[in-house]
């Protein structure tokens, strides 16, 4: 059948084939066995319906998916069940210290070292 006239394309449907290699040719009336060598193949496989699947739709594959990685599954429908499960992760305590730098006597001259040895590696350098 004529796929594209102006371009001189064809289309064809063969009937459903066993998995493995073919090699497709074309036969043609009013040509000469020279012009009819041209062939291409192709390769038949299962077809893999997972990679098109909507995995967000299918609770059985998110299943998998998070006892595989080790976690848990939960519906959407289960957010209190879900905020049970973070309450332990955020119930812990943040603990700040500050150390004022001009108070430090060790802190104040290690901070006035480098900047010190940089200001003498920027003269070295012209850079000063």
């Amino acid at each position: 059948m004529v796929d594209d006239a102006a371009r001189g394309t064809y289309q064809g449907q063969t009937p459903a084939l066993l998995r493995g290699a073919y090699e497709v040719r074309v036969r043609a009336s009013g040509f000469d066995a020279t012009a009819l060598q041209a062939s291409t193949p192709i390769w038949v496989g299962e077809r893999d319906t997972m990679e098109l699947s909507r995995v967000s739709l299918d609770p059985n594959g998110l299943r998998q998916i998070a006892e595989a990685g080790g976690g848990e599954y939960l519906h959407e429908s289960s957010a209190d069940e879900l905020l049970n499960w973070l309450e332990p992760l955020s119930s812990g305590r943040v603990v700040e210290s500050d150390t004022l730098v001009w108070q430090s006597f060790y802190w104040f001259w290690t901070i006035m070292m480098l900047l010190t040895v940089e200001w003498w590696m920027r003269k070295k350098a012209g850079l000063v």
